[in-house]
């Protein structure tokens, strides 16, 4: 029990990383697993307008194509 009473803060960090690393460090209800991509929701939906924007201005550009 000492143990614990000298070491609260680094078993709150320890709690706290736990937490995160469940319930998905914020990025909605998806949580951390199974991602395989880091953008989501409207950062990945402006990415992939972006993208087909450029292919609209240039038919030979590819995806990935970085001219």
């Amino acid at each position: 029990m000492a143990w614990i009473a000298e070491n609260w803060l680094v078993l709150l960090l320890l709690a706290g990383m736990i937490a995160m690393h469940l319930f998905g460090h914020g990025h909605g209800s998806k949580g951390h697993g199974g991602r395989a991509h880091p953008l989501t929701g409207d950062a990945r939906r402006r990415q992939r307008e972006a993208a087909q924007d450029k292919t609209d201005r240039d038919p030979d550009a590819k995806d990935g194509d970085t001219k």
